[in-house]
């Protein structure tokens, strides 16, 4: 998604080690507009790929980045 390699590059702050802190819009700060088009994005990957999400009852994913687009999904 465009939209948040967009987001990562100009907000994004690499630590070094792989790490990019992105706490100004997905952690401890949340885009809410951003959160629902990336959730939105991923439904419709998982749709593609024959997922029934009428059957989705979880979703397991990293803690540190993963909640708020998972949610959103």
């Amino acid at each position: 998604m465009q939209e948040l390699v967009e987001r990562i590059k100009n907000e994004g702050v690499y630590l070094g080690g792989g790490i990019i802190k992105v706490d100004a819009f997905m952690n401890h700060q949340i885009a809410p507009d951003l959160m629902g088009r990336i959730g939105e994005a991923f439904a419709a990957r998982l749709a593609a790929e024959g997922v029934d999400l009428g059957s989705v009852t979880k979703i397991v994913t990293a803690e540190s980045s993963g909640i708020p687009p998972a949610f959103a999904t």
